[in-house]
């Protein structure tokens, strides 16, 4: 269906991980592993304010580097492995920026030193400012879940619920003035993947906000406009993110579905299938 990549959201936090049996028990012992690529989302949804903690964050550098780098299947660029990184903001809180910089240097000696080329760091906006992600080494830029955090979406609730609906159509419009404001904002060493969400529906998680009409043709439309951005900026590699696999919770859903059965893949299929 056009779907070459699958990134992982993956916790660690205080030595402990959390979820990476569903990579490491899961899709890396599955019999169709080898159809496809796959990346680490290293999310720092943590509070890093603790003795020890610039340490445990160079205990994860070395785990991901040992469990998953070597596999053919990780997913490359320049041929450097690929982490993306979720809230780096709250590791900047507890490090400073120095101290920012100074552990993505030591992720990419480590990697070079295990015979790599080094790291190819993905940044999720918002997480940075005043250049910082460049100083730390970061290639590109790209967004995660923020669907449902453009106010300008919400604009009506439904009775007593207080559950605030919204037009898929006027989330896509935003998105894509979101994607020409950060790609004009990255310096020129950096470049910036779109990112593009099926849906939004929180109630099952936190009763807040749903997209009405997240259809696989309005999915499919958003899709064209990711590729038609990439195609006329010039962006390399061509590479268009999408939130998500099965992020229930959110109702930002690409697998298979009793509503909508293949059609959010046959969209993707649709406008990716082909060069």
């Amino acid at each position: 269906h056009g779907v070459g990549l699958f990134v992982f959201d993956w916790y660690a936090h205080a030595g402990k991980m959390s979820f990476q049996e569903t990579l490491e028990q899961g899709f890396m012992q599955s019999s169709l592993f080898e159809l496809t690529s796959f990346a680490i989302m290293w999310a720092g949804n943590f509070d890093y304010y603790y003795e020890g903690a610039y340490e445990d964050l160079l205990a994860v550098q070395d785990y991901l580097i040992e469990h998953y780098f070597s596999s053919p299947q990780y997913f490359r660029l320049e041929g450097r492995p690929v982490v993306l990184l979720l809230n780096v903001a709250s590791m900047r809180k507890a490090l400073g920026a120095a101290g920012v910089e100074a552990l993505f240097a030591d992720f990419e000696s480590k990697a070079q030193d295990a015979g790599h080329p080094g790291v190819y760091l993905v940044s999720m906006y918002g997480d940075f400012s005043g250049g910082l992600d460049a100083r730390a080494g970061f290639r590109a830029q790209t967004g995660y879940g923020k669907g449902g955090h453009f106010d300008g979406v919400w604009d009506s609730e439904y009775g007593s619920t207080g559950i605030r609906y919204g037009s898929y159509e006027t989330l896509m419009d935003l998105a894509e003035d979101e994607w020409d404001a950060k790609l004009a904002a990255l310096p020129d060493s950096m470049t910036f993947f779109p990112d593009v969400k099926t849906g939004w529906d929180s109630t099952a998680m936190l009763g807040e906000r749903v997209t009405i009409d997240s259809t696989p043709e309005n999915f499919e439309a958003m899709l064209r406009r990711a590729r038609r951005f990439v195609d006329d900026n010039g962006i390399q590699p061509k590479l268009v993110m999408i939130s998500a696999w099965d992020e229930w919770g959110e109702g930002s859903v690409l697998a298979p579905t009793v509503k909508y059965g293949f059609g959010m893949l046959e969209a993707v299929a649709e406008v990716f299938g082909s060069p």
